[in-house]
């Protein structure tokens, strides 16, 4: 509708004579790369601030004195928008399976991600998902060019299900590939009963999306570690942390186990991810507290890998699994494979 929109030389016009010709955005050839609807897949070109914290830690921001309404930016709001809509259009395009032409619409954007502090502006959550697609495949061997039917683990997540997103594993000889349902944004607090908060609308719609009977991995609470937990304790909503993390712990198995009944669904429980250095130590209070809390489930298996994650010294993240500084790399799907198998036994 808006054509003639441009920014830095990128125009509406440039991003639609990508996608222009796709018929079917999750159609199984553009995930194994071999539509003739759109152009073929290319390498991603060179990414800028490698391992720079992409998200927003307020604790943090206090500390380091950081104004999210002051940075090197010079675009005008209109141009802010358009610039985030294209993001989420490669965000939509991801999740859906739309691979094949992702680098080169990638390609077109990247420069304008340089010297302009998006993350730091109001597109920093479309922009953190550009980010780490962009990271995704630039390390992707290529998309799933094995033309043949494999089973599907449903991966219901934050932006930490981007990473993990269509890679393959191997369980009891059955190859499957994991499909993401994200919902942006979830917290475990915002899963209570009482809470209409649309992150939990979109959790909602989410599982409504997943077939019953099916095998499911979720993996929330590093956004409660990262927003939630610390603010609440010194806003005396909980006397410490400990008592914050029970409650929060609580509600997010409670929900999982009554999605899981209604769905009669084989689910897993993924360890919270360890990226930032910032909120490793709530973090880890907090996944020992899930650990300790699950080997009382019948209903959900945790994935016991936690400590795989971290470095020899048990002080930061092993270097193997490093991505942008906030997700991990799709190197680390194997650990998924080896806990899924263990639990399993």
């Amino acid at each position: 509708k808006s054509p003639e929109v441009k920014v830095r030389g990128v125009s509406h016009r440039d991003i639609f004579k990508i996608i222009s010709k796709i018929t079917k955005v999750d159609h199984p050839s553009l995930l194994q790369g071999s539509s003739h609807e759109c152009v073929g897949w290319e390498p991603i070109g060179t990414l800028e601030d490698q391992g720079k914290c992409q998200v927003n830690v307020p604790h943090l921001n206090k500390e380091t004195k950081t104004d999210l309404g002051s940075c090197r930016c010079t675009y005008s709001a209109l141009e802010l928008d358009s610039i985030g809509l294209c993001f989420a259009m490669v965000k939509l395009m991801y999740t859906a399976g739309c691979l094949q032409p992702l680098p080169k619409l990638i390609n077109l954007l990247l420069p304008l991600r340089v010297n302009q502090d998006l993350h730091l502006t109001t597109i920093r959550n479309e922009h953190a998902y550009f980010t780490c697609i962009s990271h995704v495949l630039k390390r992707f061997k290529a998309p799933l060019t094995e033309r043949k039917e494999r089973k599907v683990i449903y991966f219901c997540a934050d932006s930490h299900a981007m990473a993990p997103a269509w890679q393959t594993l191997e369980l009891k000889g059955v190859e499957y590939v994991i499909k993401p349902m994200v919902v942006t944004g979830l917290k475990c607090w915002h899963l209570r009963a009482e809470s209409r908060f649309y992150t939990k609308v979109n959790f909602e719609n989410a599982v409504e999306n997943i077939p019953d009977n099916s095998l499911v991995i979720f993996g929330f609470g590093e956004i409660d570690c990262r927003e939630g937990l610390l603010i609440a304790v010194a806003q005396n909503k909980y006397p410490n942390l400990n008592k914050a993390i029970e409650c929060c712990v609580s509600i997010y198995i409670s929900a999982l186990e009554e999605v899981v009944m209604e769905k009669n669904l084989e689910a897993y429980v993924h360890p919270i991810v360890p990226v930032l250095d910032a909120t490793r130590d709530t973090l880890t209070k907090f996944t020992n507290h899930l650990r300790n809390r699950l080997k009382d489930s019948t209903r959900l298996k945790y994935l016991d890998f936690f400590p795989k994650l971290l470095n020899k010294d048990g002080d930061g993240l092993n270097p193997l699994y490093e991505l942008d500084g906030t997700h991990l790399s799709p190197a680390y799907v194997p650990l998924i494979q080896e806990a899924m198998e263990h639990v399993s036994e």
